[in-house]
């Protein structure tokens, strides 16, 4: 999400949220106007912003912090030096550097990046499409040798370029600590290499690991290999592990691996399969992300927590068994998984958090287990649910779970008291397609929900239903269970209905089979004639 920032400032800059100043403007800007008439960013700090040069900066009454939007194709390498201050405030932090071409998934220009001397703080996980760093000398912080990021003695190495190129890269001796993000995005590299005799790394088939070997530090980016069995030595994967590497397709994890840290697997884009052993309680957040060939995943029944979007665009992803120990599914953790069509959610699982399931267009049924009792906002946004039964321990529920759902029709609440939320005040909307009467393609166009809403007599389900001009189905009318049409009404029109369904010129419904025989026919029928018959 924060690749996106860019265009987000833009937007924000469209609608008047804040001031934007050129240079020229923000050399006028007093330490007086920054306090009254800024904007309020996130934690609720007053800042000004400026732009320049694709810098976007955030000015506050003692610093300033910058990020960087570079739009370039990718054989243009673009010079980026930050400055010293902006609008005579020092410019301290840099947040982001990010390079594109404008097309998804595709880089862009890669990146020289000159840091000041006042430049203190780097968040070193928001760096990608840099090919050299270089640091004033006079800088109390940072340095720089041969385009890596060091700190200033040299005994953490912070960054290694993205965009460095170098098939080999040797640790220096100096270096006693790595950062966790520090070769996330190093898709170069193929082998590391570290002296025998340093005191905190070893090195194994090019492999970076702690000197005792219980800690996979990470597997080189640009490693051949296509299997890797991690050693039974190791307890820990660190984060950011196996992130971008492109030709992995399968790794197998020992039971003696207790962690598998953060973005673990992360771009690991060739990746088709994964096994978790019985040793791992937790995945991690954005463990899987962007792994857009991984097809098979087993989970074991010790694990407990899946955190925010550990899955997020697997879009090759088909099913997953979520074994009945998780407790905790994270929000979007399966974001944007187009292909999901068949997911098994765990009977013990309390809250379907925020953009869980969203963008899933696969996914035309899921089974709510009783035990679930919130369900968040946009947690099935665009995916492709036609029919939902909310069990009745669901005790709050965002409408906007639903919001855009392609082809929706009905949604059951058996909790008579569920909250549901509304927060926008907005009709539910959903997609249509349809076929152009014309082209012969088929098109989609978001309109108002038109479908049923069941429930119970005046419960909050009625209600809504009634306040957005949704036909309800009252759950408790007599053979309500017959009502084959969902008019609230059994009556000979649904036996013409079920007619229909038989000869198939009509879609069969759920409730159109009585005997529960997973079939509708002519046996359904007789029962019907016999209930209207009474």
């Amino acid at each position: 999400m924060k690749r996106i920032i860019s265009g987000l400032l833009s937007l924000c800059i469209a609608a008047g949220v804040f001031s934007v100043y050129g240079y020229a403007d923000i050399e006028t800007v007093s330490a007086l106007e920054i306090e009254a008439g800024a904007w309020i960013d996130d934690d609720g700090n007053k800042c000004l912003t400026a732009s320049d040069g694709g810098m976007d900066f955030y000015i506050y009454s003692d610093h300033a912090e910058v990020r960087v939007s570079v739009y370039g194709e990718e054989t243009n390498v673009v010079d980026i030096v930050i400055p010293e201050e902006c609008n005579g405030v020092k410019v301290t932090v840099l947040q982001s550097v990010y390079s594109t071409n404008g097309s998804l998934f595709s880089d862009g220009s890669p990146i020289i990046l000159s840091l000041p001397k006042t430049l203190t703080t780097i968040n070193e996980s928001e760096l990608s499409n840099i090919a050299k760093i270089t640091v004033d000398k006079d800088n109390p912080v940072f340095c720089d040798d041969n385009g890596v990021l060091y700190n200033k003695d040299k005994t953490k190495l912070i960054y290694y370029p993205s965009e460095m190129q170098d098939k080999q890269y040797i640790i220096p001796d100096s270096v006693q600590e790595i950062s966790p993000a520090a070769f996330m995005k190093s898709k170069y590299t193929e082998e590391f290499i570290v002296d025998s005799d340093n005191d905190y790394f070893s090195v194994k088939d090019g492999v970076l690991y702690d000197k005792n070997q219980t800690k996979l530090i990470h597997y080189p980016g640009g490693k051949k290999d296509t299997e890797y069995t991690v050693s039974d030595t190791v307890s820990e994967i660190c984060d950011y592990g196996f992130s971008y590497n492109s030709c992995l397709t399968t790794v197998k994890i020992p039971e003696s691996v207790k962690n598998i840290g953060e973005g673990a697997f992360f771009e690991a884009r060739a990746l088709e399969s994964i096994s978790i052993p019985e040793s791992i309680t937790e995945l991690s957040p954005c463990i899987f992300s962007f792994c857009v060939y991984l097809t098979d995943v087993s989970l074991p029944d010790s694990l407990i927590r899946i955190d925010d979007a550990a899955f997020g665009l697997c879009v090759r992803l088909e099913s997953i068994n979520i074994p009945d120990s998780v407790e905790y599914i994270g929000r979007s953790a399966f974001w944007a998984c187009s292909n999901l069509s068949s997911v098994k959610l765990p009977d013990g699982l309390k809250k379907i958090d925020d953009m869980t399931f969203a963008n899933c267009h696969a996914l035309e049924s899921l089974d709510i287990p009783s035990s679930v009792e919130k369900i968040g906002e946009g947690a099935f946004e665009l995916s492709g649910l036609k029919n939902i039964v909310l069990p009745e321990s669901v005790s709050e529920f965002d409408i906007s779970a639903l919001s855009e759902c392609v082809g929706f029709e009905s949604i059951t609440i058996l909790n008579p008291d569920c909250i549901i939320e509304n927060k926008n005040d907005q009709c539910l909307e959903i997609i249509k397609e349809a076929e152009d009467s014309v082209s012969g393609e088929i098109r989609t166009k978001v309109c108002k929900f038109d479908g049923t809403v069941s429930g119970y007599t005046g419960s909050t389900a009625q209600e809504f239903a009634e306040k957005w001009g949704f036909k309800f189905v009252p759950l408790d009318a007599d053979n309500a269970e017959y009502d084959i049409n969902e008019d609230g009404v059994v009556n000979s029109a649904d036996l013409i209905d079920m007619i229909k369904m038989i000869i198939g010129q009509s879609e069969s419904s759920a409730f159109a089979d009585i005997n529960k025989d997973g079939n509708v026919d002519a046996s359904d029928l007789m029962l019907l004639k016999k209930i209207l018959a009474k």
